[in-house]
């Protein structure tokens, strides 16, 4: 992941912050948002990861269609 997992801790308090704050959202619990906006945040970002692993392993599956 090009970023570290504190810095996207960081980016997931902010912006629920910001999106508290513009009445974008309403909550009594903020730090289940923070939590859930942060894991989701995760997940979207490690996909990457995953896609490159992906490329990664598919050489050898590519020459059976470069004929």
């Amino acid at each position: 992941m090009l970023l570290s997992k504190e810095y996207v801790g960081y980016l997931a308090r902010e912006v629920t912050k910001k999106l508290i704050a513009g009445e974008f959202i309403e909550t009594k619990n903020v730090p289940a948002v923070k939590e859930r906006v942060h894991a989701s945040m995760l997940e979207e970002l490690s996909l990457e990861d995953r896609i490159n692993d992906e490329v990664r392993a598919a050489p050898t599956t590519r020459k059976c269609f470069a004929r």
